[in-house]
């Protein structure tokens, strides 16, 4: 499974082995060690969203990674993601301009992500051992229309 999801489309978050999916706060704390590590997970607080964890300066920060939605309720309606300035088509490009360019994610925390940490396991065995689901479940790391109650 987790090789299936490691060859999908690399606009697919799930494609990228330093998504986590449905991982707790606490258990991306513990799993980075050094400076510059980073992973990407869902947001529990806030369903649909991500956040980026990085260590930076001895300590885990965690950023939500906002949701801009261009030209609403239109045809044309589409969702970027950012930080604070640029903002990108996909989390995947979101990331992979803030490893490759060294610009920290905040003006305000100076962190910069350079060495992803990468899940060993499928995003199914995640959300079984936290009981959470994962926001990624369609193409571009968009969550999927969640049917009333």
């Amino acid at each position: 499974a987790l090789e299936w999801e490691l060859s999908l489309d690399s606009r697919d978050l799930r494609s990228h082995a330093w998504y986590h999916g449905a991982i707790p706060r606490s258990r991306a704390e513990e799993i980075l060690k050094y400076p510059g590590e980073f992973l990407v997970r869902d947001c529990t607080s806030q369903p649909g969203n991500y956040v980026l964890t990085c260590k930076s300066q001895g300590v885990c920060l965690h950023f939500v990674i906002n949701k801009v939605v261009i030209q609403p309720d239109t045809v044309y309606e589409r969702v970027q993601y950012q930080f604070e300035d640029e903002p990108f088509d996909t989390v995947p490009d979101l990331i992979t301009f803030y490893v490759g360019s060294g610009k920290p994610v905040t003006s305000a925390s100076r962190a910069r992500i350079q060495h992803p940490c990468n899940r060993m396991y499928p995003l199914t065995f995640y959300a079984t051992k936290y009981g959470l689901h994962s926001a990624a479940t369609t193409p571009l790391g968009r969550p999927s229309p969640v049917p009333s109650p």
